[in-house]
């Protein structure tokens, strides 16, 4: 799979990566890095492609407690490429969304798992940060979300009990963090 197009990222991104979760060798690979996941238990959070080169392409799962993250390029060849994970504990989903967003990176799907986290890791960046403004990317995440209904209702009835920010407010204003 040298040349692929992007019509084939876009519709078989996720496919792939799971087909890739299922290879013997990344399974063992990923077990030997995580804190004690099983592979009956990741879940599709979203997957981003990179229009610059497709085989950076990637997808993010995460086990069903969401303490392992795993980032699942397949298009990459070597394992140590092809896969990475990390503990939740030691990574933020605004660095593995929005900053890469940042950096050209499009959306290609999402699913609730996991947005309670970005919405609020997205407020807590708007008015508590102090490191560069991510706007466009901020902006291009709620434009998605708005487009697939990805609303607070929505979030709050998967997380019952959960308080989740409204990051809509957001979306027609200029994103600025709030200086202290």
């Amino acid at each position: 799979m040298d040349k692929i197009s992007k019509e084939y990222v876009k519709n078989n991104l996720v496919k792939d990566a799971e087909e890739s979760l299922k290879q013997e060798k990344i399974l063992e690979y990923i077990l030997d890095q995580s804190i004690g996941s099983r592979k009956e238990e990741y879940e599709f959070m979203f997957s981003l492609i990179d229009n610059n080169n497709f085989k950076n392409s990637r997808v993010v799962f995460c086990d069903s407690s969401i303490t392992d993250i795993i980032e699942v390029y397949p298009y990459k060849n070597k394992i140590e490429e092809k896969v990475k994970v990390y503990d939740e504990r030691n990574i933020l989903f605004f660095d593995l969304l929005i900053k890469e967003m940042d950096k050209g990176l499009e959306i290609n799907k999402m699913s609730l798992i996991g947005q309670i986290d970005i919405w609020r890791e997205i407020e807590y960046y708007i008015e508590d940060s102090k490191e560069k403004n991510y706007e466009k990317p901020i902006k291009d995440y709620i434009k998605y979300c708005k487009e697939n209904n990805i609303t607070k209702n929505t979030i709050e009835e998967i997380y019952k009990g959960n308080n989740v920010p409204n990051i809509m407010k957001f979306y027609d204003k200029k994103v600025k963090r709030r200086d202290r």
